[in-house]
């Protein structure tokens, strides 16, 4: 995984492994996607369009590991959405 960031200079993330996800910051955040993915090796991805990704949102309440997750990828890349102490949790479900 690589992001160019808000300063626009790729730089390498992390490495994904087997049961890893990706693609939720865009749609928890309503922004374009923040960073590009992509396969080492042969492997299988599996899409969730973002309406059935809302809709499981709305059954259950958005585990809080999957929100510090995103809110930490998306601090990696674009650092002016770091969340500081008086900055609410990620809008899961949020629909503008």
């Amino acid at each position: 995984m690589s992001a160019a960031g808000e300063l626009g200079e790729s730089r390498f993330l992390r490495r994904l492994s087997a049961g890893s996800y990706f693609g939720e910051i865009g749609l928890l955040e309503h922004i374009q996607r923040t960073a590009t993915v992509r396969a080492a090796s042969a492997c299988t991805l599996l899409a969730i369009p973002g309406e059935s990704f809302f809709a499981a949102l709305t059954e259950a309440p958005a585990s809080s590991v999957l929100l510090e997750g995103a809110r930490a990828r998306l601090t990696l890349t674009h650092p002016s959405y770091a969340a500081g102490p008086d900055t609410p949790p990620a809008s899961a479900g949020r629909r503008d």
